[in-house]
This record gives structure tokens, sequence and C-alpha cells, in this order.
């Protein structure tokens, strides 16, 4: 009778990674009517991509909330909208990347729009796949 080790399964492979540059954060404390209150951040060069989203009524009232991004290399921009025309005020908003403040504030009114780039590697950074090598295992016969 013939036996064939088998090692088990390859280790999972270690999660992407992203220098602490690329770090896009909002936090925002909305105001009374959050039913107003939307944003969106689009990559607008190398390509035009819809990032990420918030939609009127996502929130509540008089509350923070913090919103992390990695974004790769491109240029960017970020909306904030109001319903109302009122801005978010006393409310307040702050954008930032990495440790850089892009912009802080509440007081618009329908609009509130910051553009801005992120430099470095323009694809988010993996490991390096892990590759199996082929494993030869003597066979083991066993004795009657």
């Amino acid at each position: 009778m013939t036996f064939y080790v088998n090692f088990g399964p390859l280790p999972p492979t270690p999660a992407p990674t992203m220098p602490p540059a690329n770090k896009f954060r909002l936090s925002l404390t909305t105001d009374s009517y959050p039913s107003e209150t939307a944003w969106t951040l689009y990559q607008t060069a190398p390509s035009n991509l819809l990032i990420a989203s918030k939609a009127a009524g996502s929130y509540a009232a008089n509350t923070l909330y913090n919103e992390n991004y990695f974004l790769g290399a491109g240029s960017y921009r970020f909306n904030l909208t109001d319903t109302y025309g009122d801005g978010i005020s006393p409310g307040t908003y702050t954008l930032t990347l990495g440790s850089t403040l892009l912009k802080s504030g509440g007081v618009f009114t329908f609009l509130d729009s910051t553009s801005f780039t992120v430099v470095g590697t323009a694809q988010p950074i993996t490991s390096k796949p892990v590759s199996a090598k082929p494993v030869t295992a003597k066979p083991v016969t066993s004795k009657p």
C-alpha cells in the first residue's frame, strides 16, 4: 500500500497595504437637518470613477461620522451638497489626506467642492503573490 503526504493548504496572502499618506479621511458632524446632506468622492484622473458616496438621508442629526479611504495616485474631487441650500452649519466637516488638511468648513450654499491630487503609487500596494513550490514526498509503504 502506498501513501502520499499532504502538507495542507498554503497560508493566506497578506492583505494589501497603503502608505499612510494615501489615507483620505472625511470627518463630518451633521447639522439638525441631515436629510439634506450628501457627498461624493470621484477620481477625475487618470479615469473618471466614483470612489464613494453617501446619499441624502444617510445620517442622523448632530452626529459625528468618520469615513476613511485609501487612494491610489491620481486627481480627485470631493463634493459636499445640501439640498436646501443652507450648508451644514452649525455642523462641520474636515477633509485630510494623510496628515495634510485639505479643507474644513460647513458654511456654504448648495455645493462645496474640493479638488486634490494624490502622488506616489499608481495602484494600491499589494504583497507579492505567494507561489506554491511543488513538494515532493517519498511514498510510505506499510508492512502487512
